[in-house]
């Protein structure tokens, strides 16, 4: 019995030992094949570049180019401009739209001086920022007035004669905005955008039905005239200068 039992212990003393040497030498396989395997360098050089984007998210500042900028700000504009419905009076319908325009314009015209180095751009939108500032506020501060009097006088009949001219116009702005390219040069790509918002806002005070009862509104619209036809111009004069 005794002889037996060391038969069992000696076999049981055997397998342990076979099962803790089995056991190291696969730790140490395992081990090595991680070790070993090639890695993936590709994979490697995405994760080190996604790595240095998150660190240096402001070198996206530098390369940002002038379309990707405005194209946002304008595609607002325009889309607000062409769902603006009527208000039944043709001044309040043509002072908003113009608001709207000449904030556009604005906008672009300060955007592309970061941006150009041609002399005869950075005079033609001195030019512009200056004057479309001015026309700016003024416009505002009519709009104002007219709302607060339209308000008071709810017996006024809704004339919506200016909306119905103005609805082609904005139509049309949209159409043409939608075919600039992105590739075109920062200069090139403004001068396009501002050619097209300038025209809207010249084709909007050439509306005859436009305002005949407030002479600011119409000195407004005169001076629009005159101002986009003069800069539409000079820009298209220096846009094919640099085509």
């Amino acid at each position: 019995g005794v002889k037996q039992m060391k038969k069992h212990l000696s076999l049981l003393l055997s397998i342990l030992i076979l099962t803790i040497i089995l056991f190291n030498n696969l730790s140490v396989y395992a081990f090595s094949s991680y070790t070993t395997d090639p890695i993936d360098t590709s994979t490697l050089n995405d994760l080190t570049q996604i790595t240095e984007v998150s660190e240096d998210p402001y070198s996206a500042f530098i390369d940002d180019s002038y379309y990707n900028i405005t194209n946002d700000y304008l595609t607002t504009i325009i889309n607000k401009l062409s769902s603006l419905p009527p208000s039944g009076n043709p001044c309040i319908d043509y002072l908003g739209e113009e608001i709207l325009l000449h904030r556009a314009i604005l906008f672009t015209s300060h955007i592309i001086q970061g941006y150009t180095s041609n002399p005869e751009l950075i005079d033609i939108t001195d030019d512009i920022i200056e004057n479309y500032t001015g026309e700016l506020k003024e416009m505002r501060i009519e709009l104002a007035k007219l709302i607060d009097n339209s308000k008071k006088n709810n017996s006024s009949k809704f004339d919506d004669s200016y909306y119905k001219e103005f609805n082609p116009i904005a139509n049309k702005l949209s159409t043409d905005f939608s075919k600039i390219s992105s590739k075109d040069s920062n200069d090139l790509t403004y001068i396009k955008e501002v050619l097209i918002l300038l025209q809207a806002s010249h084709d909007i005070a050439d509306i005859d039905s436009i305002c005949t009862n407030n002479d600011l509104v119409s000195k407004i619209s005169k001076n629009s005239l005159t101002n986009t036809s003069g800069y539409i111009s000079r820009l298209t004069t220096l846009k094919n200068s640099i085509k």
